[in-house]
């Protein structure tokens, strides 16, 4: 069940699903969800971590999941980035890892960036920092226009097809029948989504990365992502691809991906240490 008594640095109520490890904790991981999920769809991952000793948390983001309040809106990227400070400050054991899947690799990479005494090493899930899916040009100064005139207006997420995110048919199905998941974004947060881009492109990383990416990947660009990391990540680095598995990992009927994260987060005390 999820956590409620988490409250943002605005006053605005934080829900943070946690898993607590088994055994005396390792290290601890705090996971951020997509543009269109939430921490629904990662429960088998959670409860992995949680196993393997992992103190393991899960951030909906704010009008995301069950919240009804601002749907699909926030107030800036950086609201979003003190969010995630603050679900950070409660897991406690060190190391402490920010894991970002799709969209919510931007929120681990600003963080990890803004806050580097919180965060130890950043794990990189099929991340969306170089999408194959682009807005149409007049689509976009429609919704660069409603930002300036009517923020809260709603555009549709252009994610919207199961088929993008998996092929298991178990999932699919879940998918077209997940009654929480994000299908319209305000233009507020659609124009905060590029504005994040633009400041990541400036930034460089110390913590050790790893990266995880799906070959049959329909919604980023894997050659351009791994550019994009190389170019940034100073630290150590780490990139996987599977070449059968599709954009949402945890969806796939194998789970060697999550052996190799595990396996990653067992190695990061003796990579932090070298």
């Amino acid at each position: 069940m999820p956590e409620l008594n988490l409250t943002a640095t605005d006053g605005r109520p934080l829900e943070l699903w946690r898993e607590s490890p088994v055994g005396k904790p390792v290290g601890s991981v705090l996971m951020l969800h997509g543009i269109q999920s939430h921490a629904g769809w990662y429960e088998s991952s959670r409860k992995a971590l949680a196993l393997a000793g992992w103190d393991t948390a899960m951030l909906d983001r704010r009008g995301s999941g069950r919240q009804t309040e601002g749907r699909g809106d926030t107030p800036s990227w950086r609201q979003l980035v003190r969010d995630v400070s603050v679900a950070l400050d409660t897991l406690p054991t060190r190391p402490r890892v920010v894991a970002g899947i799709s969209w919510g690799a931007k929120l681990a990479l600003a963080v990890a960036r803004l806050h580097p005494d919180k965060v130890d090493g950043v794990a990189l899930l099929a991340p969306g920092i170089c999408p194959l899916i682009q807005v149409p040009f007049l689509k976009r100064l429609q919704i660069l226009l409603a930002r300036l005139v009517s923020p809260r207006s709603l555009f549709d997420i252009p994610l919207n097809n199961p088929n993008m995110f998996t092929n298991n048919p178990h999932w699919l199905e879940y998918l077209r029948n997940d009654g929480l998941g994000l299908h319209q974004a305000t233009a507020r947060f659609l124009v905060e989504s590029v504005l994040l881009d633009n400041w990541l492109m400036w930034g460089r990383w110390k913590q050790p990365f790893l990266v995880q990416l799906a070959g049959q990947e329909k919604i980023i660009d894997n050659r351009l992502t791994r550019h994009w990391v190389r170019r940034r990540a100073s630290g150590p680095l780490r990139i996987f691809e599977y070449p059968r598995a599709f954009h949402t990992l945890e969806f796939e009927e194998k789970d060697s991906w999550r052996s190799d994260f595990i396996e990653w987060l067992r190695e990061l005390p003796k990579i932090l240490s070298d």
